[in-house]
Parts: structure tokens; sequence; C-alpha cells
């Protein structure tokens, strides 16, 4: 035990933790001893000697907030400026709405609600779906010229995830839609020696 605090203070302590907040317990030691000791030097003293007050800022099991069965506090009068139900905000955009993203492939919208993703589609992905079918899964299309405003279908090329980061990596996606698909049919060859040699 520290020297400043003797066996009596010790015994007030403990007679006094339970369920009293560390600041009023400091005022109540302080006015039975005569010292001037914070509340943070008492909970520190308290720590030390292994003391709990019980209380740890929870809510204890059956508590009843403050305001159970209120809809929200307000001003009254602010009632006017809430969001409607069915509302939409006035840059909504219908579906079918096209727009531009960061890095300059042409989005479309094709739903109203759910997650980004979901409702914006990219363009060539859906002018490709829409002549051979759903795209599967782990593929992407590709602008064979690097072109990102040719929707022609013969310019939209299906690649593995995995054959697009080879033709990345490799370099092998050109401005001329000929030399991208012998890059591409390269990158098909060497995945096939690699299954062989595998």
């Amino acid at each position: 035990m520290a020297r400043f605090y003797t066996e009596e203070h010790l015994q007030f302590l403990k007679d006094n933790i339970k369920g009293t907040p560390y600041k009023e317990l400091a005022t109540m030691f302080n006015q039975k001893f005569g010292t001037n000791k914070t509340d943070r030097t008492i909970h520190a003293f308290c720590k030390r000697s292994k003391l709990s007050n019980g209380l740890n800022g929870r809510f204890q099991n059956g508590h009843v907030s403050w305001n159970k069965g209120r809809k929200g506090l307000h001003v009254p009068g602010s009632e006017k400026g809430w969001f409607k139900k069915g509302n939409k905000p006035t840059n909504t955009r219908p579906i079918g709405s096209v727009l531009e993203n960061k890095d300059g492939y042409i989005l479309v919208k094709v739903k109203d609600t759910g997650i980004r993703n979901e409702m914006w589609r990219p363009k060539h992905e859906l002018v490709w779906e829409a002549a051979n079918g759903s795209k599967p899964d782990k593929h992407a299309v590709i602008f064979a010229d690097g072109n990102k405003r040719n929707f022609d279908l013969d310019n939209l090329v299906l690649v593995k995830r995995s054959e697009l980061l080879k033709l990345n990596r490799q370099k092998l996606i050109y401005k001329d839609s000929a030399l991208t698909k012998v890059g591409l049919n390269i990158v098909k060859l060497q995945e096939k020696l690699i299954d062989v040699e595998g």
C-alpha cells in the first residue's frame, strides 16, 4: 500500500466504494480525512488495491431506455422538411440513364434499388450479354482495340480473369484489335501448356 494511505483510509474506501462514482467517493474521502485527493488519484489507488465500485458504464439487464416508445425528438414544425415515404431525391436518374465513371467506362442504370454495382452496369457488358447471354463468373468483357467507346460486337471479347491478368502483365492489349486477339491466343496457349505440364 502507498505510504499516503493508511489502513483507516483503505477500510473507508472498502466500506464505501460499491456503487459510488469515484468523483463522489473522492469528495467523501476528502471530507472525512481533510485531504484534497482528486477522483483520478482515488481511482488509481482503488485499482492498485483491486477495489472496484462495480460501475462500468454499461446498461444492466432489464434497463429501460429513457426514450423507449418515443418516435424521436425534434423541433415542432420541422416535420414539413422530412422525407415522405416513396420520396426520390431530385438528382435520381431514371433506369436507362448513362454516365461515365472515373475509369472512362460508360455505365447504364439497370434498376432503382440495390447496391451501386448492381444498379449500374458497364454498357459494353450489356451489349455483349444481349448478343451472347449472361457473362460467366470469373470472366470479363474487354475492348479488343482499347477504345472504351467502340461497342461493336466484334470489338468486345470475353476473357477469363486469369487471361486478362496475363494480357495486362505481358502488355498484350494493343490499339489494334487483331493484335489483341493474337495476344489472347498466346495467353490461352500458355494456360493450356500449364494444364498439360501440371
